[in-house]
């Protein structure tokens, strides 16, 4: 973990201003990989004053740390690979099949053009696509090309690109970024890259994780930007693209974005630092009551629990690792495997008398909680957090 001098002078990695850091919010917690792996380092979470981009600060070692992290990254592991499965109007989805659906609802995809998956991993998104846009030709472009058998297996998989965005030609018709954005260090001039190779009309989405309802997204070492829907706004139009659309209500738990090259992007006044910064730091102090009640637990518990088997459990498995006995998860894909050495049980499979903390965003932990308490055993939900929602979405309308 970096240790930071009181005062010490820190660059935005978005808008460039230096301010002063007076020390690290979080020096006390542990970190997660963004592969759901513990991260023995990373920055200290700030809020710029200028921008109000809440970000990790970007240093020599926390670039060191990622790039270790990307060296060794294993996508969905827990699952053997699969994506996600999230809760949509269809019961639970892949990820990426709810996004795509969503973005064809939107009518600015035409029925043929050509598509780039900016971090395409093992092209979970690229064949929700092809299933959606059958004569569409799709690339991708990733930082290893060890996933690209299984890209050229998918239907219309035409190239791939390494993670340099001068090696992206000009021409194709939409882009997506799926959980990227979040990882780079200067987005805006990564998105001005794109803009400049997108067709007439091109359209843009863009996935990332929202913080404000899921604070344990905030400890992932690896991502340098935190967004709410203020600031993936703000980020997404200085580069040049005008956003139609910023939801919460697309997948839970995460942002979505669309965009357009062919309007006048429209710099909207940047975000309230201040009320920025307040909502990070009462974040954080949310994550700290999360642990505690988790090891309030542990005396009086004759086993114990988490419920989920991803960032929140590995973030929370940390602070009690010898107490925690398993992982209870709903993904079918999860069940039957192990994550940091433990079972991953169904609900059904829980021991009785077993306690289990439900420590996942709060905006769902109560239900869940609800839910899957039966008297043999019991589930605990997290504390509620009040004041911390984002607006539900905002629609943009191009300037006349």
């Amino acid at each position: 973990m970096t240790t930071l001098a009181p005062d010490h002078q820190v660059q935005c990695h978005f808008c460039s201003s230096t301010f002063s850091l007076a020390g690290d919010l979080c020096s006390d917690l542990p970190r997660v990989t963004s592969d759901c792996r513990p991260s023995p380092r990373s920055g200290p979470l700030a809020v710029c004053p200028q921008c109000g981009l809440a970000q990790t600060v970007v240093s020599g070692d926390w670039r060191e740390a990622a790039d270790e992290t990307y060296r060794q990254y294993q996508m969905y592991a827990a699952a053997d690979g699969a994506e996600q499965k999230v809760a949509s109007g269809e019961g639970f989805q892949a990820r990426s099949v709810v996004l795509a659906d969503r973005w064809r609802s939107l009518g600015v995809l035409g029925e043929r053009g050509a598509l780039l998956d900016i971090g395409c991993g093992n092209g979970s998104f690229l064949r929700a696509f092809a299933a959606e846009f059958p004569a569409w030709t799709l690339s991708g472009s990733e930082t290893t090309d060890r996933e690209v058998g299984k890209l050229r297996a998918i239907p219309g998989f035409q190239e791939f690109y390494g993670a340099d965005p001068d090696g992206i030609p000009d021409g194709f018709d939409a882009f997506s970024l799926v959980h990227v954005l979040e990882h780079l260090e200067n987005p805006r001039a990564f998105l001005a890259r794109v803009h400049q190779s997108a067709a007439p009309g091109g359209q843009l989405l863009v996935e990332v994780p929202a913080w404000r309802s899921n604070p344990f997204a905030l400890m992932i070492a690896d991502h340098a930007s935190h967004f709410s829907m203020s600031t993936l706004a703000m980020v997404v139009s200085s580069a040049g693209w005008f956003p139609s659309l910023v939801t919460d209500q697309w997948v839970p738990k995460e942002l979505s974005l669309t965009a357009s090259s062919n309007v006048q992007p429209r710099r909207s006044p940047p975000p309230d630092a201040a009320s920025e910064e307040r909502a990070l730091i009462k974040a954080v102090s949310w994550l700290r009551q999360s642990r505690d009640q988790l090891l309030a637990l542990i005396p009086r518990a004759e086993s114990i629990g988490l419920f989920g088997s991803a960032i929140a459990a590995t973030w929370l498995y940390q602070s009690a690792p010898d107490a925690v006995q398993f992982f209870v998860d709903e993904d079918p894909q999860r069940i039957g495997r192990s994550h940091l050495g433990r079972p991953i049980l169904a609900p059904d499979q829980v021991p009785g008398g077993a306690d289990v903390f439900v420590g996942v965003s709060p905006l769902l932990s109560s239900a869940i909680a609800d839910r899957l308490s039966r008297p043999q055993c019991r589930y605990h939900a997290a504390s509620p957090l009040e004041g911390l929602s984002d607006r539900t979405n905002e629609i943009f309308s191009p300037k006349k």
